[in-house]
């Protein structure tokens, strides 16, 4: 998906919007249009990113818990060989309290990075673009599209996940970029 790609499919979700009248997507959909136009041109060299098997849609909802551990991981429609960095940053993003607000609280990332390191390692390019290949997933992704295309009774998820991944562009991403972090 490319920055214009992704400007045509949030144009399109922008319609269904106001055929629907919801102003919450219009207004997050204009927003996102206007983000995606003054993304940086990042360009990534896949092969030089740390790729592994992974859940590929791994956050808290995936997780059961018994006595207050994690018994198992469900979900596996998704898997397949990622970037270790999608996973680790998606996975925070939905995880980390703050988040939920949009905001990444970067020193708690680093320890959640390291706490990562434990298990794996990732390389210089990886950390390099740890931030930059989620921003442009999450930035290009129409999650409203999904929501608004889909039949299924947990629709209602990608929706989430639209106003997730607005806030964090908005609130963290636009700040990072504006400050020359990313």
């Amino acid at each position: 998906m490319t920055p214009q790609k992704a400007i045509e499919s949030y144009s399109r979700s922008l319609d269904i919007a106001f055929e629907r009248n919801d102003k919450t997507c219009i207004d997050d959909l204009k927003r996102r249009i206007d983000f995606v136009k003054t993304l940086p041109l990042w360009i990534f060299e896949m092969d030089k990113l740390t790729v592994r098997n992974t859940h590929g849609d791994y956050f808290i909802s995936q997780f059961i818990c018994n006595n207050d551990r994690l018994s198992a991981v469900i979900d596996w429609t998704s898997a397949c060989a990622h970037p270790v960095i999608w996973e680790i940053t998606r996975s925070f993003a939905y995880a980390a309290p703050c988040c939920a607000v949009g905001e990444i609280d970067e020193d708690l990332f680093d320890r959640y990075v390291d706490a990562y390191q434990r298990y794996g390692t990732l390389n210089d390019y990886d950390y390099k673009n740890i931030y930059r290949l989620y921003f442009y997933q999450i930035a290009v992704c129409d999650y409203y599209g999904q929501y608004f295309s889909s039949k299924a009774d947990n629709r209602i998820i990608y929706l989430k996940q639209a106003k997730h991944a607005t806030r964090i562009l908005e609130k963290t991403a636009k700040s990072m970029i504006e400050k020359g972090i990313i």
